[in-house]
């Protein structure tokens, strides 16, 4: 990917109706890109939002390649004979992967995950060039790195593509979150999590296999009218303990990634968690304490203390985040998202000379995914009154 092809891709983007195949034909680095906007409903429409999701669709590229062929370059020839059969068609396919359905020799059935080919040479040159590119930008106008910070979101994208090329992240991270939740599971009620088995045995970096879950995921739960509400708020409180309670989380909680079986909530793709820094966690949690009680000169307060630069003028800052909030309090998520409310909130920090430790473009983008399923499942929510319960939930966790 050059200047050009960048440019071209963000019109693309910012057009009427985004062309998500022209998108796919861009390689690897443009889906990433288009799949940050996808949750940016603070400045593209709705409709564009709902067209860039699809790329996060499990079954949407068609560019797959033949079984035998890839899984040739990864295993050697006596690794076949731990099934007793593989259907060589894929049942899920994405920018990245493709998985593909089996049996074991004792009839457990599998999913097989395979890494299609290398991306990561390419993919680092295509970051690089954009890298150079957005400097230049910044240079001219530096506003642009306090407010939407292009190179921080370039370097997530990296450093999260290139953990999601080693299939073998999802073994270790899915344990991590395993840990998580034994050490909590007697303090809170989050029994619906679970997470898939994994066979570290016949699982590589390029090969992942996995307990085979048919499910519905909250994508397709979504798109069928089928999603409860209760049922989103139970995911809610499973991410805000992992969130909250050990600052380690799946931040990558997109629909596609939270399958729902026998009422189970299961998370998939375990190779995006992000840690969280003590301060910034403390720090949110105080923002959201008070911002379901509609104290706003507190949320106003927690804000600052999360900055780490001091605000230039603080009376000023307090006035200004009052009056973009005067009204939130009446607001549905179909009226006012929270995802554009956040946004507007870390805008209004950043003019005023505010700077966020890196750590908080997980926690805002794993909300963004949070609040756009809210928005498909029920547009007439209150989301910020009904996670006020939580706030007692999970207040004993923050010290």
């Amino acid at each position: 990917m050059n200047f050009i092809s960048f440019i071209l891709l963000i019109k693309n983007i910012f057009s009427k109706k985004p062309d998500i195949k022209k998108i796919q034909k861009q390689w690897l680095l443009a889906v990433k890109i288009a799949q940050v906007f996808a949750l940016r409903i603070d400045f593209l429409s709705e409709e564009s939002c709902i067209e860039l999701s699809k790329l996060f669709s499990q079954n949407f590229n068609s560019n797959d390649l033949l079984f035998d062929e890839i899984i040739e370059k990864y295993v050697d020839k006596q690794w076949i004979n731990n099934f007793k059969s593989i259907e060589k068609t894929p049942i899920a396919s994405a920018s990245i992967w493709q998985v593909h359905k089996a049996v074991l020799l004792n009839w457990e059935i599998v999913a097989i995950k395979i890494v299609k080919k290398d991306f990561s040479e390419i993919f680092l040159k295509d970051i690089i060039k954009i890298e150079k590119f957005l400097k230049i930008i910044i240079f001219f106008y530096p506003k642009l790195e306090k407010v939407a910070n292009p190179l921080a979101v370039l370097e997530a994208i990296k450093k999260t593509t290139i953990s999601e090329l080693n299939l073998l992240n999802e073994i270790s991270n899915a344990e991590i979150l395993n840990i998580v939740y034994e050490k909590y599971k007697w303090d809170i009620d989050i029994s619906r999590f679970a997470l898939p088995k994994y066979y570290k045995e016949l699982s590589n970096e390029n090969i992942l296999v996995s307990e085979f879950i048919k499910w519905d995921n909250f994508d397709t739960l979504l798109e069928n009218k089928k999603m409860s509400y209760d049922l989103l708020l139970d995911f809610f409180r499973i991410h805000w303990l992992f969130m909250f309670g050990e600052w380690v989380f799946h931040w990558d909680v997109h629909p596609g990634n939270i399958i729902l079986r026998n009422e189970k909530i299961y998370l998939i793709d375990n190779w995006a968690i992000s840690e969280t820094l003590k301060s910034t966690r403390n720090w949110l949690f105080e923002f959201f304490e008070n911002l379901v009680i509609y104290d706003y000169k507190k949320c106003a307060d927690a804000i600052v203390n999360m900055s780490t630069s001091p605000i230039k003028n603080r009376e000023k800052y307090s006035k200004e985040f009052e009056l973009l909030y005067q009204d939130f309090r009446w607001k549905n998520v179909s009226q006012v998202s929270l995802t554009k409310q956040m946004m507007d909130t870390i805008k209004l920090a950043v003019h005023n000379w505010a700077t966020f430790n890196d750590d908080m473009y997980p926690i805002i983008k794993s909300l963004m995914y949070l609040d756009w399923m809210v928005i498909k499942c029920k547009s007439d929510a209150n989301l910020i009154k009904d996670l006020a319960p939580f706030i007692k939930d999970f207040k004993k966790f923050i010290n």
